[in-house]
C-alpha cells in the first residue's frame, strides 16, 4: 500500500488522466479550519466559471478501503457528472443576496490566523478564544457548501461591517435551536432505540446543517430562553453541549474532558476551544478564574 505522500502523486495523475479531454485540472494547497493545510484538486469544465474540488486526504481514506486509485478516479467521474458539479455555474452576489443569507460560523481564534486573515471576523464579549466569521452557503448542481466572505467583498459592494453583522445575527439566529440531547439523539436511530434514555445535557446545533452549530454563540436568543446557568461545553466546531451547573460542580474536570477530547477523538480541524463557559442570565462568561468577567454586548474586532 502506497503512503499518502505517494498515493498523492498518483492519484494526481490518474484524476489528471480520466478529465484529459474538455477540463481542466487544478491542484493547490487549501487551508482549512484551524489551519489545517489540505491538497485540494480541482476539475473545471472548459468554459464553465465554477470547479469541484476534492481532497487528497479524503481520497486517501477512500484509497485505504478500494486500494485502486484508477477505480477511485473513475468513480470521481462519473459523480461529478451524474451531480452536475461540472455543468454548474456560481451564482451572482449582490449586496442584497448576502445581507439575506448571511451567517455566523465560529472557529479557533488561535489556531485559524492564516484562513481568516482577510475576513472580517467578530469576537463574543465574555467568550475568549473563538471568534465568528461570516459565510454563505453555495448551491453548485447537487452540491451544497459554504464560503466566506472576505473583506474585499464589502468593499466591493459597498456593505458596511454594522450592516453585515447585524444581518449574519439576524440570520444565525434563525437557525440555532436548543434542545434536550436526548431529543436529539432519538431523532437520529431508530424508533424505540433509546426509550427511556435521559442526559441532563442539551445541545445547540444548527437546524439546516451538520457543521457549524457552535455559532450558537452568535444566537443570544436562544440562550435568553434558558431558566438556570448552564455550562458551555464546545464539543467541537459543529455543536455545543450545556450542562447545568447545578449538575456538575467540578470545573477542573469538565475542563479535562474537554481537552482529553479534543486531542484523543476530534479530527485536528474540528476542535474549537480548550476552554468551558458559562451562560447566566443571558450573559457568557470564560471559566478561567475570577477575572473573568461577562457581557452583552457584541464588539467588532
Amino acid at each position: 500500500m502506497m503512503n499518502r505522500s505517494e498515493f498523492k502523486d498518483v492519484i494526481i495523475e490518474e484524476i489528471r488522466r480520466q478529465f484529459s479531454e474538455g477540463y481542466t485540472v487544478d491542484v493547490r494547497e487549501v487551508v482549512k479550519s484551524n489551519d489545517v493545510t489540505n491538497t485540494g484538486i480541482t476539475v473545471t469544465k472548459i468554459g464553465s466559471n465554477v470547479g469541484a474540488t476534492v481532497y487528497v486526504e479524503n481520497l486517501y481514506e477512500r484509497y485505504r478501503d478500494l486500494s485502486s486509485p484508477e477505480l477511485i478516479a473513475e468513480e470521481l467521474k462519473k459523480s461529478f457528472i451524474q451531480e452536475s458539479a461540472l455543468e454548474a455555474e456560481v451564482p451572482e452576489f449582490d449586496k442584497s443576496f448576502i445581507l439575506d443569507h448571511v451567517y455566523y460560523r465560529m472557529a479557533n481564534t488561535d489556531t485559524n490566523q492564516r484562513r481568516l486573515a482577510d475576513v472580517p471576523v467578530q469576537n463574543v464579549p465574555g467568550i475568549e478564544g473563538v471568534t465568528l466569521y461570516p459565510v454563505i452557503e453555495v448551491s453548485i448542481g447537487n452540491r451544497r457548501g459554504t464560503t466566506i466572505i472576505h473583506n474585499d467583498s464589502l468593499t466591493n459592494l459597498d456593505i458596511s461591517m454594522d450592516e453585515l453583522h447585524d444581518a449574519a445575527m439576524r440570520n444565525t439566529e434563525a437557525r440555532i435551536e436548543i434542545i434536550p440531547l436526548a431529543d436529539k439523539l432519538r431523532g437520529m436511530v431508530p424508533e424505540g432505540m433509546m426509550e427511556g434514555f435521559e442526559s441532563p445535557f442539551l445541545v445547540a446545533s444548527d437546524r439546516f446543517s451538520e457543521q457549524g452549530g457552535a455559532s450558537a454563540f452568535a444566537a443570544p436568543g436562544a440562550f435568553a430562553k434558558l431558566t438556570e446557568s448552564y455550562y458551555i461545553i464546545p464539543s467541537s466546531v459543529h455543536e455545543i453541549l450545556l450542562l447545568p451547573v447545578s449538575f456538575e460542580s467540578d470545573q477542573d474536570r469538565l475542563k479535562s474532558l474537554v481537552k482529553e477530547v479534543n486531542s484523543d477523538v476530534l479530527a485536528p480541524e474540528d476542535v474549537l476551544s480548550d476552554k468551558i463557559y458559562l451562560v447566566e442570565d443571558g450573559k457568557f462568561s470564560t471559566l478561567e478564574g475570577p477575572e473573568a468577567e461577562a457581557s452583552n454586548e457584541y464588539e467588532n474586532e
